[in-house]
């Protein structure tokens, strides 16, 4: 099949949503399909290399009418009418929103077929009526979706024709742990770094042999206080050198979550409001895997639990088994297949 999916941002700019369309891109083109990622640039409109057999195209995104006109008939012209694409699939609502002119006339005129995949939420509790209202938009005028998480069911009312909760690479490589505990994700308020930073103080004071790396960029790294125990690394595009020797793993995420199961880490995961809790205690079985707290406490308190369990992360490892990208892969074909039939 020839794929197009469409999102806000792609690489080699650094994100969850970003990784998931790599690594299904790289998956998709194993079955000798065709995938083209049509996204967003600050800079000038031009294609970029691939990054795993994956033609990239870049659009320069302006908000001005004359400009989002040209970019939505040009899209209109270049990738529904005289695209021949079997399947059109867009990574969250953005970048659908955006090009819905475009959209709107193939959907009514030419009854093509189009699907989207939300991927989180946008840190803000309660969810914005807006971001919900554009998300049941996307609901109806898409012929299906994929939800990374069943909080989205409950919190944006959306009626998910498939549930996941992300992939990842399968690992083999276990190794010896070193006395470190790591968070990987952005040093935002909603991650819960600031929690995260404070309770090892804490915990060091009882566990002097423990020391904090932090893979991550963001506002608060400016008053996060760093000392000869606390590292931070910055935003690091390869995080297996750190997970495999780390001894906990601080997650704000789904996908460091996974990313640490299947390294077999304890991981502690942090809320601050009702759907964040949701969002890690909906996924199936997750008193079994991880370590939850909404405090700087609790936090401590999971630490200490964590650094004495072993069955927690055996479950986790098996969970991680389960969510490997050929299955996720899987999920995307059934999603298309239950939608069109000849494929």
């Amino acid at each position: 099949m020839n794929i197009l999916f469409l999102t806000e941002k792609y690489l080699p700019h650094i994100g969850g949503v970003e990784k998931h369309i790599s690594h299904l891109s790289r998956e998709l083109i194993k079955d000798s399909n065709t995938v083209t990622v049509f996204t967003f640039s600050d800079s000038a409109e031009s294609d970029a290399a691939d990054f795993g057999g994956e033609k990239i195209i870049r659009y320069r995104k302006g908000n001005g009418l004359f400009i989002k006109l040209y970019i939505n008939v040009k899209f209109f012209l270049q990738f529904l009418f005289f695209g021949k694409y079997d399947i059109i699939h867009f990574h969250d609502f953005s970048a659908a929103y955006y090009l819905l002119p475009a959209l709107f006339i193939p959907l009514k005129l030419f009854k093509r077929k189009f699907y989207i995949t939300y991927h989180g939420w946008e840190g803000d509790f309660p969810p914005e009526q807006n971001c919900i209202r554009k998300r049941k938009l996307f609901e109806r005028l898409t012929n299906g979706n994929i939800c990374i998480g069943d909080y989205i069911t409950k919190w944006y009312g959306t009626n998910a024709d498939i549930i996941t909760y992300g992939a990842v690479t399968k690992t083999d490589s276990f190794v010896e742990e070193n006395n470190t505990m790591v968070f990987i994700g952005r040093l935002e308020k909603d991650t819960g770094i600031d929690k995260f930073v404070t309770a090892f103080k804490m915990i060091h004071s009882v566990h002097h042999e423990l020391k904090m790396i932090v893979c991550g960029e963001g506002s608060l790294k400016s008053i996060l206080d760093a000392n000869e125990n606390i590292e931070f690394k910055g935003n690091v595009k390869d995080i297996d050198e750190y997970l495999k020797h780390a001894k906990i793993v601080f997650v704000p995420g789904y996908l460091s979550m996974l990313e640490a199961f299947s390294y077999k880490k304890s991981v502690v995961a942090y809320y601050d409001n009702e759907l964040k809790k949701d969002y890690f205690t909906m996924i199936p079985h997750s008193e079994e895997m991880l370590f939850p707290a909404s405090s700087t406490e609790e936090i401590i308190k999971a630490v200490e639990q964590a650094l004495n369990d072993k069955t927690r992360k055996e479950a986790a490892y098996k969970f991680s088994l389960e969510h490997s990208w050929s299955r996720m892969k899987e999920n995307y074909y059934k999603l298309w297949k239950k939608k069109n039939e000849h494929i």
